[in-house]
């Protein structure tokens, strides 16, 4: 199904993917291989986003991953929030692409009938709610940064963090940021206050 979503050269694009990923991070990993595996999620992210822009310029939403909880499968909440998710959000943050947090709003913890009794694919209500949350976010507008001199503004939102040379940059967590020398400058916007 991957090269007809290619070759339809859709205008909006929606990626939901890393639920899996979690697999990888074993208790026994080390550090290192823990790295690896990082690197390797937000490239491959890096990869299927340019992938999908060759036919078309698609506006690309990825998501955050769910909550999932699946010990006898390996597939653990935690990885996703301490792992999989950090990874994602970086390929977001470099490819400058809309990043939706399912994560925070979609877990069995809230409601459980979100869920099919593996904990891991969400039922016919659960998937009705996740399509909703997408569609709240493909109804907003495309946020714009502008620039006054040597100050960048964020769009409005409910909380921030700028990033300089794909580093974030610590403590700058306001709507605006005094540029300190040249770069490339991104910054992430909370959208929802819920989240």
């Amino acid at each position: 199904r991957f090269a007809p979503a290619i070759e339809f050269a859709a205008d909006t694009v929606i990626i939901e993917l890393g639920t899996n990923d979690s697999k990888a991070y074993a208790q026994w990993n080390t550090p290192a291989q823990n790295a690896v595996v990082d690197s390797a999620i937000t490239a491959d992210f890096e990869a299927l986003i340019d992938t999908f822009q060759v036919k078309s310029k698609p506006h690309v939403f990825i998501c955050l991953a769910p909550y999932v909880n699946n010990v006898e499968w390996n597939i653990l909440d935690t990885a996703v929030v301490n792992r999989v998710n950090p990874a994602i959000l970086r390929a977001g943050l470099e490819k400058g692409v809309n990043v939706i947090d399912l994560h925070s709003r979609f877990s069995a913890l809230e409601n459980p009938s979100w869920y099919l009794s593996d904990m891991v694919h969400p039922s016919v209500e659960g998937a009705k709610h996740l399509a909703e949350i997408v569609y709240a976010h493909l109804q907003m507008d495309t946020l714009r940064v502008t620039q006054d001199g040597s100050t960048l503004k964020a769009p409005k939102g409910f909380g921030y963090q700028w990033y300089k040379n794909g580093k974030m940059l610590e403590g700058d967590t306001l709507e605006t940021l005094a540029i300190s020398g040249a770069g490339e400058y991104k910054v992430s916007v909370k959208v929802d206050e819920k989240t």
